[in-house]
């Protein structure tokens, strides 16, 4: 089962961009090649990269280390068998559920042909 992992982070300063460029930094070094399930993340909904993780809640910790105390950070995993399932406010899940769950997918079909082109 393919388990399609997005993560984003909420908060808009001056030094968001510098944390989101750490995270990716941090991402595509450290966890690349740890796990078997592929998996793809994005922040502040922007499809960044492939990467491979032991599960949402080793994402979640990890990234933590990089987010302020006002960020606020989702950690989906999206599947056939589950379309949407994460840990966040409601607001989180409505943006899950408008982009991941429209009758064309289009959002979720680009995170899936993103996939296919790594």
């Amino acid at each position: 089962m393919a388990v399609y992992l997005i993560t984003f982070a909420v908060n808009d300063d001056s030094g968001a961009d510098a944390r989101r460029s750490r995270m990716c930094r941090r991402i595509e070094t450290t966890l690349a090649g740890q796990c078997i399930t592929p998996t793809a993340y994005a922040i502040d909904g922007d499809d960044i990269a492939q990467i491979e993780c032991r599960d949402t809640d080793e994402i979640r910790d990890f990234l933590r280390r990089d987010l302020s105390d006002d960020d606020e950070l989702f950690v989906f995993a999206l599947s056939k068998e589950q379309p949407w399932a994460g840990d966040g406010g409601p607001a989180a899940q409505n943006w899950l559920r408008d982009h991941m769950d429209r009758p064309d997918k289009e959002t979720f079909m680009k995170v899936v042909r993103d996939l296919g082109q790594q």
